[in-house]
């Protein structure tokens, strides 16, 4: 699998994505404007699409916050239950390096399981009471 940066070309992908996706939009519907996530994206926002051939499978969303990173993610509906999270996960731990970042946190739906079931396997830990906004909080220290 690999990234590459987001452009105003991708919105055909995140409508098809969307779509028929009804979990996705429930969770990630502010995803669903490609133009309005391209005017987030700065020197601390990061917005990549993944891919593998020919197929796109996903994306990872970085911020950057000094020595800390705040990120979501998601896998396209045809490619879940494929283990395909760990591996977009482990490319968004390496590119955390990349802008020095030491600890990772992301926010999850109780009603995510499979999102919280890929952020376990993948050693996040998560805190046992819900944020303000009854979202689990997960994080994970880097190397």
């Amino acid at each position: 699998m690999k990234l590459r940066d987001l452009n105003e070309d991708d919105s055909h992908i995140f409508k098809r994505w969307f779509q028929n996706d009804s979990i996705g939009r429930r969770f990630l519907a502010e995803y669903e404007n490609i133009e309005s996530l391209l005017k987030l994206i700065n020197s601390s926002r990061k917005f990549w699409l993944a891919y593998n051939n020919e197929n796109y499978i996903g994306f990872l969303d970085l911020e950057v916050d000094k020595e800390n990173g705040y990120f979501s993610f998601y896998v396209a509906p045809n490619f879940r239950n494929k283990g395909l999270s760990t591996e977009l996960l482990s490319l968004l731990e390496k590119k955390a390096h990349e802008y020095s970042i030491k600890k990772l946190f992301g926010h999850v739906e109780m009603e995510n399981t499979n999102s919280i079931r890929s952020l376990q396997k993948a050693g996040y830990l998560h805190a046992q009471k819900l944020d303000k906004d009854n979202l689990l909080k997960f994080s994970k220290k880097l190397a």
